[in-house]
């Protein structure tokens, strides 16, 4: 019986703030931390993603796990990657000033 009263009083609660967002969005309200998408914070990542493949990369070829080759190759790839997303964010022109 004990079980079954602890169950509920944290299955019900868990319940409600997983399903929160959705049945707010149906009755058209705003969501509770509802943030406009910046493509500038998408873009930053997959920067971030391209330089950390960069760095493991260049690890791994100084190890002797990748050949010569393959190095070059996927290099190549990547920094072709990494200049498009700069070229994308370049386009977006200069940041945003931070609200106060």
């Amino acid at each position: 019986m004990s079980v079954a009263v602890i169950a509920l009083l944290i299955g019900v609660p868990a319940l409600a703030f997983t399903l929160w967002p959705v049945i707010g969005r149906r009755r058209g309200r705003r969501a509770l931390l509802a943030l406009a998408p910046d493509p500038r914070e998408a873009l930053l990542e997959r920067k971030r993603q391209a330089l950390r493949a960069l760095r493991e990369l260049e690890f791994e070829h100084g190890a002797g796990h990748l050949n010569d080759d393959d190095y070059a190759d996927l290099r190549a790839r990547y920094e072709a990657e990494a200049a498009e997303i700069l070229r994308e964010l370049d386009a977006l022109g200069p940041e945003p000033a931070p609200a106060p």
